[in-house]
């Protein structure tokens, strides 16, 4: 979890160290304020396969609204993240399924179906 103003100098390095540990680690990010940058605290989701909140500096004044944008975090993290996709479309071969950003930038298979044979699929 990364808790930011988003008041950073060097964007891309931070979403370069997110990327390199992408395989083994998911970013949820909250940036606060009315400042914050967006490109970064999306961004640390997006490669870090979590998710984005804000709070504004108006949901600031109300607890209920930060602790709202939190357990939403919360629940989201702690379901199992898909680390492995296998999928066998059968006679159909193999099947790409259609890339999308931040998915698959690690070591695992990436979300791609493929092979031969009888139909089944299984993931961790």
């Amino acid at each position: 979890f990364v808790l930011t103003d988003g008041q950073v100098s060097n964007t891309d390095a931070v979403l370069n160290v997110v990327r390199k540990n992408a395989h083994n680690s998911r970013v949820f990010a909250l940036g606060i304020g009315d400042q914050v940058s967006r490109a970064l605290v999306d961004g640390m989701a997006r490669a870090g396969a979590g998710t984005a909140e804000f709070v504004s500096n108006r949901d600031q004044q109300s607890p209920a609204a930060l602790d709202a944008k939190l357990v939403n975090q919360l629940k989201i993290a702690t379901q199992p993240a898909i680390t492995r996709l296998a999928v066998d479309w059968g006679e159909l071969g193999a099947v790409e399924p259609p890339a999308y950003p931040g998915v698959g930038d690690g070591d695992d298979n990436g979300g791609t179906g493929g092979g031969t044979g009888g139909g089944t699929g299984g993931g961790t």
